[in-house]
């Protein structure tokens, strides 16, 4: 198995005022403020709130599984994104923050992890002004390399077709000299764009 998508141990917190840190948050007495994230619901959505949400999951490998996998946020807006791993620093991220505070250079939030056999928490705290949609998958590392290679390849190829045939009909448009082929180009490039 290259990834998963429905993590089963999975909790949250809400912090309505946003003050609240990592020390209080993964305090032993406070675990039983974490409300557990039904499976049967899907990803993690939150709605338009002002509020702040912990995030709690829990992983464990088996034995022979590798130890190095990568978690994902697949949700680019997301204005702050602070992940917290066992005897690791802190990765603040998100999209008001810089790109080179990403662990990953990729479209999305990706983290690192390092899962033992026995179960360890691993933290993220979002906020935003946007929808708090927090879907989680995790990788093996080299299949989450993949799987960018090839969406970004797939990307390009599109991209590509667009420009070329934006490119053709812009000069069908200027060497017949018909507005039609013009606008159409205008249009690729908007859609291009959009």
């Amino acid at each position: 198995m290259s990834s998963l998508s429905a993590l089963q141990n999975i909790s949250i917190l809400e912090d309505k005022q946003g003050d609240m840190g990592f020390e209080q948050a993964s305090r032993p007495e406070n675990a039983a403020l974490y409300k557990p994230w039904p499976v049967d619901q899907g990803q993690i959505n939150m709605g338009f709130t002002q509020s702040a949400y912990w995030i709690r999951v829990g992983l464990q490998r088996a034995a022979d599984a590798p130890a190095n996998w990568v978690l994902e946020v697949p949700f680019f807006l997301l204005n702050q994104v602070d992940f917290y791993a066992p005897q690791r620093p802190v990765v603040r991220t998100g999209g008001e923050r810089p790109l080179a505070s990403r662990p990953f250079l990729h479209r999305f939030f990706a983290f690192p992890v390092e899962i033992d056999t026995q179960t360890q928490h691993f933290y993220l705290r979002v906020s935003s002004h946007h929808s708090v949609t927090v879907p989680i998958t995790l990788w093996q590392e080299q299949a989450f390399r993949h799987h960018v290679q090839n969406t970004t390849l797939l990307q390009a190829l599109y991209f590509g077709g667009l420009l070329a045939l934006l490119i053709y009909n812009l000069f069908l448009g200027l060497s017949l000299k018909d507005l039609r082929f013009l606008l159409y180009s205008v249009f690729i490039a908007v859609f291009g764009l959009g």
